[in-house]
């Protein structure tokens, strides 16, 4: 197909107001700086849908970027989608009393309706695979309701834990995990932005991916302090932050606590208090925590503190209403359910590290990393890492093609063994001394206590320990010559995968970014924000970028920082690093365009 230069994004073909092009710049960058900072496979995509409320004039629907029309299958089945919906939907049964009270809640109800259809279309639609969609509610912009629309990596976003517990009846939003709540903060944040009288050109109040996460943390700790009691909502989280500031006695900030309603049936107490006290008196809290141990939890209904008590073995964890909180140290601690970490708190933000291998993550980067692997193989190589990443102390296993050579090259520098098939036991046994354990993809171990080798390159991280820079280092070294997977378990409990791929983008997310820059690049279209944003979302993409492409950027970059300066308006600069083209990247990460008339 010959695609035709549209002019974009200079002229609109689906204009909704002036400044549309630089707020959905200004989205991508808040969205890009947020989830990939939670998981890096979620691949975030910002785009916009407008639908005209006049329902007259052209077009009646609006997308920006406007090659999003492409959906424009998917977006016709809406508004049948959403009468059968709201046909379902039981608030129709609800009558309100007040003045137009009705009429308004109608509205309301047809507007949330209408959005999860498009939530529902999109999720549907042919055009995308592996994908999830979350759409904002609505603002009108000059007769049109703008739509903004988030789209994640499905396979990511249901790696993270989730609670699983729904009550049709309550009123109450609830967030079943932190991957959730940051969703709706992220969309919820973006609405407001979207209602300033030039949005995009007018920044609002700016808030950056630490605030968006600790406020996600904070909605998800109200769902977890509902269970207690409905009053507990705003207590449980402010009583768990204050308590793991408070020291008792020098003591480390260390105890147990369980939250349930009161007299649960499946708690039991052990020691209980005469006259119990609010949670809110942190100190006494505090030195209650110190009798916790060896199974013996602080018992909370999040309002008031019962004594000393525990779970029950008849707890039935689909009810989803006791949750434990361990006190790490100053400032940290963990809400578990069902012996399953929800939420780890450091500091006042969410620690959002995987502290175990997703086995769909694990497998499609396997599949990306070894041509031809099969499932048996993938099983063998993930069921080994789980059983290092269960152990107490650090390890690393090596899966290389060719492992045997492999051995043999490092022979100085390892204890090489006859070709064994691993199984747990033989695994934790080789994994006991220092250095990796080199296995195949068939989980035939062929060496162990490997020290590895490799010459220090760019993509060490200071603040992680030997153990990971060596396989790091490792990897830049020899690992892009073959494939190599490197699992790395950290003393904390941190695992990662080596190399952390860099998802696959369309080539035309590089050329738009591109077009902008030299839209921007005379005196009469400059614009300072657009320019920094645009410079940033480039970097993130830096790895994708082709030898044409960094030398074209970096003389646009050049142009567009000589017109900073020459300005007049400001008397400081950014200075941005010239872009190289990275010897890793090749078109195996770039997906199908899609085809344009």
């Amino acid at each position: 197909m010959v695609k035709i230069k549209s002019g974009y994004p200079q002229l609109l073909k689906y204009f909704m107001w002036e400044w549309q092009v630089y707020f959905l710049i200004s989205a991508k960058v808040r969205a890009e700086s947020l989830f990939n900072e939670i998981n890096r496979k979620l691949d975030p995509v910002i785009f916009m849908i407008g639908v005209s409320t006049e329902d007259q004039g052209s077009p009646l629907i609006c997308y920006e970027p406007e090659d999003m029309d492409y959906l424009e299958n998917d977006i016709d089945k809406v508004k049948e989608l959403a009468e059968l919906l709201d046909s379902k939907d039981p608030d129709r049964n609800m009558y309100y009393t007040g003045d137009g009270m009705n009429a308004e809640m109608k509205n309301r109800r047809v507007r949330k309706n209408f959005r999860l259809a498009i939530e529902r279309a999109l999720d549907e639609s042919e055009s995308f695979t592996d994908k999830i969609h979350f759409v904002a509610n609505p603002v009108n912009r000059n007769g049109y309701d703008v739509f903004i629309v988030l789209q994640l990596n499905r396979t990511a976003y249901n790696s993270h834990v989730f609670l699983h517990k729904v009550d049709p009846e309550e009123r109450l939003k609830k967030h079943l995990s932190l991957i959730e709540a940051a969703k709706d903060i992220y969309l919820e944040n973006q609405s407001h932005l979207l209602h300033l009288p030039n949005a995009g050109r007018d920044r609002g109040p700016e808030r950056d991916s630490t605030e968006l996460l600790r406020l996600a943390a904070k909605n998800f700790l109200y769902t977890i302090g509902l269970v207690g009691r409905s009053d507990a909502l705003f207590k449980f989280q402010p009583a768990c932050d204050a308590v793991s500031l408070t020291s008792y006695e020098r003591s480390e900030n260390e105890g147990y606590m369980i939250i349930a309603q009161q007299e649960h049936e499946d708690i039991e107490m052990i020691l209980e208090i005469d006259s119990p006290f609010l949670i809110t008196e942190y100190r006494k809290l505090r030195k209650e925590l110190q009798l916790t141990g060896n199974g013996l939890a602080v018992i909370t209904d999040g309002h008031k503190i019962y004594g000393l008590g525990k779970q029950k073995n008849t707890y039935n964890p689909a009810k989803e209403d006791i949750f434990h909180v361990f006190f790490r140290g100053k400032y940290c601690y963990d809400i578990v359910h069902n012996e399953s970490t929800i939420l780890r708190m450091r500091y006042g933000s969410p620690d959002h590290t995987n502290e175990q291998l997703n086995k769909e993550s694990f497998a499609l980067d396997a599949r990306r990393i070894f041509p031809g692997i099969t499932s048996d193989q993938i099983n063998n190589v993930y069921n080994l890492s789980m059983i290092l990443a269960k152990q107490d102390r650090g390890s690393m296993l090596v899966c290389i093609d060719d492992a045997a050579n492999e051995a043999n090259r490092l022979h100085n520098q390892c204890i090489g063994i006859k070709p064994v098939k691993l199984d747990a036991a033989l695994l934790i046994n080789l994994s006991s001394i220092d250095g990796a354990v080199i296995v195949d993809r068939n989980g035939i171990a062929y060496a162990k206590g490997a020290i590895l080798d490799g010459v220090v390159g760019f993509e060490g991280d200071a603040s992680r320990g030997s153990r990971y820079n060596s396989a790091i280092t490792y990897y830049e070294h020899r690992g892009w010559e073959k494939p190599t997977m490197i699992i790395v378990i950290s003393e904390d409990g941190m695992v990662d995968v080596i190399p952390t791929l860099m998802p696959q983008i369309m080539h035309s997310e590089i050329t738009k970014l591109i077009n902008i820059l030299e839209g921007l690049s005379t005196p009469e279209t400059f614009e300072r924000t657009t320019f920094y944003e645009i410079m940033n979302l480039l970097q993130r993409r830096k790895f994708y970028l082709t030898n044409e492409e960094c030398n074209n950027i970096n003389l646009l970059k050049t142009k567009l920082e000589k017109l900073d300066q020459t300005s007049g308006e400001y008397t400081m600069w950014i200075k941005h690093d010239n872009f190289v083209p990275n010897r890793l990247m090749n078109n195996r990460y770039y997906l199908k365009e899609k085809e344009e008339i």
